[in-house]
């Protein structure tokens, strides 16, 4: 039941990550906002997670992940009460930062409890049907804000949201005894040892190769807009397609524990760059919607599976002690590759057109399947 209420928890996060950037942005338009407003809305969710994840880390390694959990819940709601109480452009900042804050917390601490609870054999597995869980969350979250406007206003939608994370909580009240505690000396040991953790090479090389699929998720989804603009295809198509994706992701980790004692953590690892760099490959070939439904299939499996394996390799990795601030560093890397792909991305299709790009993302995770390839092949896990 334990697991059961850490999937909960993530997949509460997840809701409040994706529907409070929706209430957000639609809020913001009814005060008046241009499209610069809301995009300094929207940016502001992942600027906690960029300069706090590390620290953040630290402190759920000394602490223990019970009473962060409940603190991120705690401003979950006072996020969502503040513009309950009064819409502004002031609160809805507010409640953008100490969303992208708490969320920043329920990754860490949900990734590191779920890690801790399972063995080396069921870590890639349980991590993927959490990350399954969350998937189901940030896709319901939008849902019930959407209808919740619809039926009651942008303002009064704040206090409906407000009662997902309050579930959130009591869910850590009721099963969170047992979650893990803290390692005091071993935090205060590590603490201003960053570059320690760089050089561990082996680390290192776990940590650059989970910056490969955020970027290649965010360039595609970034991309996958402008080519059915380019292509002509309707809104309902493109929804459609993005959608297709998000289902192949779900699917993909519910079986991920399967798949993992068929391959293993490397093979699967490899087989996911091989697959997403199918899609990047074959994306500039699409002319038909059918198609690329076939490509967002490849994408959604391969982004679906890369991120909770790579998650186990990297808590494995960790030092004693320190593993959620190598989580928190592993999730300020993937917040900053989020901010910064979209902006190059776009620089480079300017500059050389999208087919270049989609190539050369290609490229890139053809090299990290030969990485993965060469690590199973040497040391199978």
């Amino acid at each position: 039941m334990q697991l059961l209420a850490v999937f909960f928890f993530g997949a509460c996060g997840h809701a409040m990550f994706n529907n409070g950037r929706l209430l957000i942005s639609l809020s913001s338009l009814g005060l008046g906002a241009n499209a610069v407003g809301v995009g300094v809305l929207i940016a502001l969710y992942g600027l906690m997670p960029v300069l706090l994840g590390v620290t953040l880390g630290r402190v759920v390694d000394r602490v223990g992940v019970r009473l962060p959990m409940m603190l991120s819940a705690g401003l979950l709601i006072i996020s969502m009460l503040v513009p309950l109480a009064w819409l502004s452009f002031a609160t809805l900042a507010f409640s953008s930062l100490s969303t992208g804050l708490a969320f920043m917390v329920t990754l860490v601490c949900t990734n590191k409890t779920v890690a801790a609870l399972s063995s080396p054999e069921q870590r890639a597995g349980r991590l993927g049907w959490l990350a399954a869980a969350a998937s189901a969350g940030g896709a319901i979250g939008p849902v019930i804000a959407g209808f919740s406007i619809d039926h009651a206003g942008h303002q009064l939608t704040f206090g409906v949201i407000a009662l997902i994370p309050l579930a959130a909580l009591a869910s850590v009240f009721v099963w969170g005894r047992g979650y893990p505690g803290g390692a005091p000396a071993a935090s205060t040991a590590a603490r201003g040892a960053m570059r320690d953790l760089w050089r561990d090479r082996r680390l290192r090389r776990m940590l650059l190769l989970a910056t490969v699929v955020p970027m290649a998720l965010d360039t595609y989804l970034f991309f996958v807009p402008l080519i059915a603009a380019e292509r002509g295809w309707s809104a309902s198509v493109t929804g459609l397609i993005l959608g297709f994706s998000v289902g192949a992701v779900v699917v993909a980790r519910v079986l991920l524990p399967f798949a993992n004692r068929l391959m293993g953590p490397w093979g699967l690892l490899a087989a996911s760059y091989v697959a997403i760099g199918i899609g990047f490959f074959t994306l500039p070939l699409i002319e038909q919607p059918l198609t690329m439904l076939v490509v967002a299939a490849f994408v959604g499996v391969g982004t679906g599976v890369a991120p909770p394996v790579l998650t186990s390799l990297v808590y494995a990795a960790s030092p004693p002690g320190r593993q959620g601030e190598v989580i928190g560093l592993r999730t300020s890397m993937q917040f900053g590759m989020g901010a910064v792909t979209p902006m190059i991305a776009g620089a480079l299709g300017a500059l050389v057109g999208m087919s270049w790009v989609f190539v050369g993302i290609g490229v890139l995770l053809a090299g990290a399947s030969r990485l993965c390839y060469l690590r199973q092949r040497d040391a199978p896990a």
